[in-house]
């Protein structure tokens, strides 16, 4: 939360940056959504462009933080993360897929 001449302010959807799948894989990305996963009571955003989520926790600041640091833009170092967290998460993805 940051301040304005003393007005505390919250996020807002504009301030929380759009996925690096649209730099990264050339995709055209949406704004993130963030859901609640009911069976531990915890909070997950992810892109629906390119299925890359964020670790579940059960403060949604954390979870808009987590998605904020791994999502900024211009950042050569950030895109190379995202780029083998992405990959990491597809394999997870196939490997759950294997045992349904």
């Amino acid at each position: 939360m940051s301040s304005s001449y003393g007005t505390p302010r919250a996020a807002i959807g504009i301030e929380i940056p759009i996925c690096l799948c649209r730099v990264v894989m050339k995709r055209t990305a949406t704004q993130p959504k963030m859901r609640r996963i009911k069976a531990i009571n915890e909070y997950q955003m992810y892109c629906p462009s390119c299925g890359f989520y964020t670790h579940h926790d059960w403060c949604k600041q954390a979870v808009i933080a987590e998605w904020c640091g791994a999502n900024r833009p211009g950042d050569e170092h950030i895109e190379n993360l995202w780029r083998q967290r992405y990959e990491r998460q597809q394999q997870e993805n196939t490997a759950i897929q294997k045992y349904l």
